[in-house]
């Protein structure tokens, strides 16, 4: 159990190595909403969000990172107008095997819209949802990115 625990440790101080702290400074316009279970006892599941601006021919400018299992509710301040691409990693680690999800969303915050964030990780299954929320009707529309891949050297666009 000890070595369980060494291991455990390890892997989730390896994780953060190389990120910092969102600063988180901008007036909130992104609530965060986490749910977790673990697959097992003996199953550890991390998950973190990885801000990063675009700038010219689809370059990505780190902005800095939140660690989503310290809070089923976060509420975050995304810089308005700029293309972003939230970057949600799911690391995984049980007995004898370990491993990293990583999914890559772009998102254009617009001016006085809010937007909401589902970032689940249930057992094994792992699901991000993201909605923009109108702010005159109140209405909520499920926001389809693409993926980085799909990132051309001109600025993203929503597929539909």
């Amino acid at each position: 159990m000890k070595y369980l625990s060494i291991v455990f440790v390890l892997f989730l101080l390896g994780g953060c190595a190389n990120t910092r702290p969102y600063p988180n400074t901008a007036s909130k316009n992104l609530h965060i909403s986490t749910y977790k279970q673990n697959a097992s006892l003996l199953t550890a599941i991390d998950a973190n969000l990885h801000i990063y601006q675009l700038e010219n021919g689809c370059q990505k400018r780190y902005l800095g990172s939140v660690n989503l299992e310290n809070s089923n509710s976060i509420n975050l301040g995304l810089p308005k107008n700029r293309w972003l691409m939230l970057s949600v990693e799911f690391g995984y680690s049980s007995i004898g095997y370990s491993g990293q999800i990583q999914e890559n969303y772009f998102l254009k915050s617009r001016k006085g819209y809010r937007y909401s964030m589902k970032v689940m990780h249930y057992q094994k299954v792992y699901n991000v949802e993201i909605f923009e929320i109108n702010p005159q009707t109140g209405q909520q529309k499920e926001v389809y990115i693409r993926h980085i891949n799909g990132c051309n050297n001109s600025t993203p666009k929503r597929a539909r």
